[in-house]
């Protein structure tokens, strides 16, 4: 996932707010697991997502070759 910037972006943007939020918390354990419960859960949606479009991808290439191939063998 950290080959796509806009993930590296938004992780660099949620490690800021977290830091800000531990030095002035009261109780960091509580607010750290709150945030490490809720950061799991959005990265595994967009690994979710990514894996998805990656697919996509894949058999929208698949299709065209196949087209391609039979468009050869016909000709």
């Amino acid at each position: 996932m950290l080959e796509y910037p806009m993930v590296v972006s938004a992780i660099e943007k949620e490690a800021e707010m977290i830091r800000d939020k531990l030095q002035t918390s009261t109780n960091r354990g509580k607010v750290w697991e709150k945030w490490k419960k809720s950061i799991k859960a959005q990265l595994q949606d967009v690994q979710k997502k990514l894996r998805m479009q990656d697919n996509q991808v894949v058999e929208e290439a698949r299709t065209k070759l196949l087209l391609s191939i039979v468009a050869l063998l016909v000709t």
